[in-house]
């Protein structure tokens, strides 16, 4: 899977949202700092596109609003999925493993596990155990669906504000955004394994 066919999925979303956003002549003049987008395609087999990019102030933004977008559109997340699904990032519906759908976007401190030689996510464990641990401030959200064997069928939660997770085995995109003007922000993508989260109602 090229990464640019990533981006062509992602940027086919933004298209079909509306994400249009309009700089003003303050955004495009007087800000020339820079900032960094990583992005890691985690595949299905478990190996590691990894993206590490210098962006200006107006492309940070940019992808916010996207990311914006996503947040007050939840019913376009699993049309993204679908499309990430057929364009082979995250496991298809045939991988009964990974039922778990999640979408997580906030800001804050993230840990995500290194990559060894053959290019494969280490773990605290070893190999079986990946985690992304996740901590956000008062605008994170994470939205997750999820099929059990055992009615119902189907169940979905969300959760708003301040909250702190692990994601186990996940497959999908993780892109985070570093700039001085903006608290680090990250956004997940993706099936999992396994979610544990936790939110403070705060």
């Amino acid at each position: 899977m090229k990464t640019s066919h990533v981006f062509f999925v992602i940027g086919t979303l933004a298209l079909l949202l509306g994400a249009t956003w309009h700089p003003t002549q303050a955004d495009v003049s007087e800000d020339t700092t820079l900032g960094t987008l990583t992005c890691r395609i985690i595949h299905p087999d478990g190996k590691v596109t990894l993206l590490h990019r210098i962006l200006p102030l107006l492309g940070i933004q940019f992808l916010l609003a996207f990311f914006d977008k996503l947040r007050e559109h939840p019913q376009q997340i699993p049309r993204l999925m679908g499309l990430l699904e057929l364009s082979g990032v995250i496991p298809g519906e045939m991988n009964k493993d990974f039922n778990v759908r999640v979408f997580s976007y906030g800001q804050g401190t993230v840990y995500v596990p290194t990559f060894d030689k053959s290019n494969q996510m280490n773990g605290f464990f070893g190999m079986m155990f990946k985690p992304i641990i996740y901590n956000y401030g008062f605008q994170g959200i994470t939205m997750v669906w999820q099929k059990k064997l055992i009615p119902p069928a189907k169940s979905f939660w969300k959760k708003l504000g301040r909250q702190q997770g692990i994601v186990i085995g996940f497959r999908g995109l993780d892109i985070q955004l570093q700039h001085d003007s903006i608290t680090d922000t990250h956004l997940m993508l993706g099936k999992t394994l396994v979610i544990l989260h936790q939110d403070f109602f705060l």
